[in-house]
């Protein structure tokens, strides 16, 4: 049992150390939170933020925007549908995030969450004009990015339903699965500066093999002790 324990004690970081590949999530229909695949997991020992902005900021832990802004409750406004109390097929009294640019990008610091998040997710929720498409129609593309600025995931999708009045039916979530951790989020619309997102959402949640060698390490400590 000792030579097996110690063997043990002088695997624990390799094993640390091992990182499972990436997963996509999506386009998906998305009115309220337990939309979210998100939803179903269980983040104990980890961490999860929800971002809907519903406070006029952007101010979950450890998440930064480079560009856009909040916008408030507007006949514009296409917040999630259920921000606002109610799933009506609109979401004009809720609040969005607003790109005002080609690109928008979510950045997470692992030196305020402790870990990069596992799990990231985004709802795009409206476009209005568009450079050469159909107006209130275009393209988006949303990439995940690891630590070391490696794309682990991409998904394309043509969205939007023509209008700009606040209706959910268009709204999609998007999101990324990666034990390696996930740095940033980097949604591109190509074709349009007018359009939003909501719901931001990302957690961690610690592989199994993760938890039992951190307890692992607990006795390999007491041990040297």
């Amino acid at each position: 049992m000792r030579t097996l324990l110690a063997t043990a004690c002088a695997g624990v970081i390799f094993f640390v150390g091992s990182a499972a590949s990436a997963q996509t999530f999506g386009p998906s229909t998305y009115v309220q939170t337990s939309n979210s695949p998100f939803s179903v997991l269980d983040f104990t020992g980890g961490y999860f933020h929800l971002e809907d902005f519903e406070d006029g900021a952007l101010n979950t832990p450890g998440a930064s925007a480079l560009g856009g802004v909040v916008a408030g409750p507007s006949n514009f406004t296409d917040s999630v549908d259920a921000d606002d109390g109610f799933i009506d097929g609109l979401g004009r009294n809720g609040h969005s995030y607003i790109a005002n640019g080609f690109e928008l990008e979510f950045v997470f610091s692992d030196a305020v969450l402790g870990n990069y998040p596992t799990h990231v997710g985004i709802v795009w929720t409206d476009v209005g004009n568009t450079f050469g498409d159909i107006f209130g129609v275009s393209l988006v593309e949303v990439f995940a990015f690891d630590p070391d600025g490696v794309t682990i995931g991409f998904i394309s999708s043509t969205v939007g339903d023509g209008r700009i009045d606040g209706t959910t039916a268009d709204d999609r979530f998007f999101g990324f699965e990666h034990a390696g951790g996930i740095a940033s989020l980097l949604l591109v619309m190509p074709n349009s500066q007018d359009w939003e997102v909501d719901h931001l959402q990302y957690g961690y949640v610690p592989e199994p093999a993760t938890l039992a060698l951190l307890g692992l390490s607990v006795v390999c400590l007491r041990r040297r002790r």
